[in-house]
C-alpha cells in the first residue's frame, strides 16, 4: 500500500514510480548536499584571497576524499575538512 493520498499516486499524475520524488527523505539529502557544496566553495574562495587553491580529490580505490591546498611548488594534504579549516585559520592569524 502507498502512503501517497490516491491523487498523488504515480498512476494518477502520469509518472512512472521513477519519476516521483519522495520529498520528505530526498529534500534533506540534496540540502545537506547543496549546503557541502557551498561551504567547499566558500572555503575554496578563502584561500584564493590568500593565493592558495583548495582542491577536493576523491580516491577511487578506498573512496576517501583528501583534500590538497597548494600555491606554486608548495602543497599541504589533509584527509579531514577540519584539518582543513585549521591550516586557513592558521594562515590567516599570520598574514600581517
Amino acid at each position: 500500500m502507498s502512503d501517497h493520498p490516491k491523487g498523488e499516486r504515480p498512476a494518477a499524475t502520469g509518472r512512472s514510480a521513477n519519476q516521483t520524488k519522495h520529498t520528505a527523505s530526498l529534500s534533506i539529502a540534496e540540502k545537506t548536499g547543496k549546503h557541502a557544496r557551498k561551504d567547499y566553495a566558500t572555503l575554496q574562495a578563502k584561500f584564493a584571497r590568500l593565493g592558495r587553491v583548495l582542491n577536493r580529490i576523491h580516491r577511487v580505490d578506498d573512496h576517501r576524499i583528501t583534500y590538497v591546498v597548494s600555491r606554486g611548488s608548495q602543497r599541504h594534504q589533509f584527509s579531514h575538512l577540519h584539518d582543513v579549516i585549521a591550516h586557513l585559520t592558521a594562515l590567516v592569524e599570520v598574514k600581517p
